[in-house]
């Protein structure tokens, strides 16, 4: 294993953890989650073939407020054009200062798979100080 995939496997622990925590944490009398729509399209690269494709990303995210605490999930749906078709989740905690995204995409047509995973960390002043993304093609089932 590479020192990168070591120190992101590491951050992804502590992240969940640090995320089912607070999950069970919030007490029984908290609001129903804020509800807001997203729907993004942009492009990227297919780490399968190495050409362009067009991404979209929609779904709902659901933030919950405890005091001034403030943490998210993100059910999602993704398809690209060139026939992809997957879900995804991203949680956030601390105002969106750590979040997580874990995404399995397959395309029925060639049976490759993709997996992307992302980890972001903001300081207070909003600048990431841990950044680590892969996307990797998993090839055929």
């Amino acid at each position: 294993m590479s020192r990168h995939s070591s120190h992101l496997v590491k951050a992804t622990v502590l992240l969940t953890l640090a995320a089912a925590t607070l999950a069970f944490s919030a007490p029984a009398f908290a609001d129903r989650p804020t509800e807001v729509p997203v729907f993004e399209v942009f492009t990227d690269v297919n780490p399968c073939t190495g050409l362009e494709h067009t991404i979209t990303v929609s779904g709902t995210i659901f933030r919950h407020f405890h005091g001034d605490q403030e943490n998210h999930h993100f059910a999602h749906t993704i398809t690209t054009s060139s026939g992809f078709v997957g879900r995804g989740t991203e949680v956030g905690i601390l105002h969106e200062r750590i979040f997580v995204v874990n995404d399995l995409l397959t395309n029925d047509t060639t049976g490759e798979r993709i997996s992307v995973h992302f980890v972001g960390i903001h300081d207070a002043a909003g600048e990431f100080r841990v950044f680590r993304f892969a996307s990797e093609c998993l090839g055929a089932e």
